[in-house]
């Protein structure tokens, strides 16, 4: 087994130890977005009490979000990289990997337990190429004006 198999599944026991995760819909099984990527979801959000606070299905809008970013649930940050493209799983996140103790008044009620229906349409590295040829950029400007400077001493 690779290391990098033997990571995955490390990674996959201890997601299941900290989340409920049911596959409802398997994905492509080949396809796993990494922190960075640009990524799409749809999904629907659920109380414990089974009220329904947000559905992206019904808005008919995708979520767009970058992987790694902070600009989504804790809990999705840690679930999404284990899900493949076209893959769609039931997750209950504890308060501490949702809202929280404060919540997100008057929509979630402090300490809530949140169950989500998430499906992972789409994803892209896009972002990680650009950042990445960015830094390149910025590296080879900075070694350039070093040598300038050298070539003027």
């Amino acid at each position: 087994m690779k290391a990098k198999d033997v990571k995955e599944r490390e990674k996959v026991k201890k997601i299941e130890t900290e989340f409920n995760v049911k596959i409802l819909k398997p994905g492509d099984a080949v396809n796993y977005p990494k922190q960075g990527d640009s990524v799409s979801v749809h999904y629907s959000g659920y109380l414990e009490d089974g009220t329904c606070f947000d559905d992206s299905y019904q808005r008919g809008q995708p979520v767009f979000f970058v992987l790694g970013a902070e600009q989504v649930l804790r809990g999705w940050e840690m679930v999404l990289p284990i899900l493949s493209r076209g893959e769609r799983a039931r997750i209950v996140l504890q308060p501490e990997f949702a809202y929280g103790d404060k919540g997100y008044p008057p929509i979630i009620p402090p300490k809530a337990v949140l169950t989500f229906e998430i499906e992972l349409l789409t994803f892209s590295s896009q972002g990680t190429a650009e950042r990445k040829t960015r830094e390149k950029k910025a590296k080879a400007d900075a070694l350039a004006q070093q040598k300038a400077a050298e070539r003027l001493k």
